[in-house]
């Protein structure tokens, strides 16, 4: 598990998993924060069933989806399609604007 604590901000790999809530607790402030199993069978089928209504209508809903399919992709090809994304919706220069006003490197 990694994540950021909501109470705290600061991002963990150990957290403890209180099953009385159940509850993330992170260690560098206690914070607890609702955690949600994602196991069993019901839970795959959901998904399931989630992806396969978000292929058949990311493009009718308002605002219209776009999906981006990483299973075979490597970093950098997802990395250039969503920076080729941002870029066609801002513009290059935009793009590059906030690449250099963040710190990001390209």
């Amino acid at each position: 598990m990694f994540a950021a604590c909501p109470t705290c901000g600061r991002y963990s790999e150990d957290r403890a998993i209180d099953p009385v809530g159940p509850y993330a607790i992170y260690p560098h402030c206690g914070g607890a924060h609702p955690f949600r199993q994602s196991s069993g069978d019901a839970f795959v089928e959901r998904m399931v069933a989630l992806n396969a209504w978000l292929c058949d209508h990311a493009a009718t809903t308002n605002p219209p989806m776009t999906l981006l399919d990483t299973t075979n992709q490597s970093v950098e090809a997802t990395v250039a399609a969503v920076r080729a994304w941002i870029g066609h919706r801002l513009g290059g220069d935009a793009l590059g604007a906030l690449a250099t006003h963040s710190g990001l490197a390209r």
